[in-house]
């Protein structure tokens, strides 16, 4: 079990690369991890589907480690599950020889995508009813860099284990100031972070 103070990472390794690459296996770990522990039966109401196909994938997610039971919320009747990660990472190249691995390397890359997509399109129609105060401390904008896939070590040295990037660092000095009570009137918020690889600049809008 995972200690809630600090956040944790985990590495996707095939089991479990291929457990999650499945629409309401995905769906129920986000849950999770956005709403904290439930039940089969409440997160099948949320999702829009039935208790016994949410209690067989998430035993499913258990089985690999993503999920766990937690021991002293359930009862005879009623179990409660609950993420054993905040955060997902892995590698494409660490798939690259199996066609089935890259099969669903693909399938959860696009549908990453779409949930991304979905989150900027809701945040689109609904920024007009957010406080000025935090419109204001919203911003949008694009970087555009030069990079290389050499050793990139150096961002070891500001953000340590895995993902090894500044961006994730930050997330995880959020998280850590959330549970600590640093934030009097948080809100919950989405981050995706990605690298584009651009083969052409002219077509290029955005980049990060």
């Amino acid at each position: 079990m995972t200690d809630s103070r600090h956040p944790s990472w985990v590495q996707l390794d095939r089991e479990k690369l291929h457990c999650l690459a499945h629409p309401m296996r995905s769906r129920l770990l986000a849950a999770l991890r956005a709403d904290g522990p439930s039940t089969s039966a409440k997160l099948a109401r949320r999702l829009g589907t039935n208790t016994g196909a949410s209690s067989y994938h998430l035993r499913e997610l258990a089985d690999v480690g993503l999920v766990h039971e937690v021991q002293d919320m359930g009862t005879a009747r009623e179990r409660w599950w609950a993420p054993s990660h905040q955060m997902t990472t892995f590698s494409e190249a660490d798939f690259f020889d199996d066609p089935d691995d890259r099969a669903a390397v693909d399938w959860l890359m696009a549908h990453h995508l779409r949930a991304t997509t979905r989150w900027r399109e809701e945040w689109l129609a609904a920024r007009h009813t957010w406080s000025e105060e935090w419109v204001r401390a919203s911003t949008t904008s694009d970087h555009l860099l030069e990079l290389w896939p050499g050793d990139w070590s150096w961002r070891r040295r500001y953000a340590p284990g895995p993902p090894p990037t500044v961006l994730h660092t930050m997330v995880a000095y959020f998280q850590q100031v959330v549970l600590f009570g640093g934030l009097v009137q948080s809100e919950k918020a989405s981050m995706a972070t990605g690298q584009l690889w651009l083969l052409d600049t002219t077509q290029c809008t955005w980049a990060s």
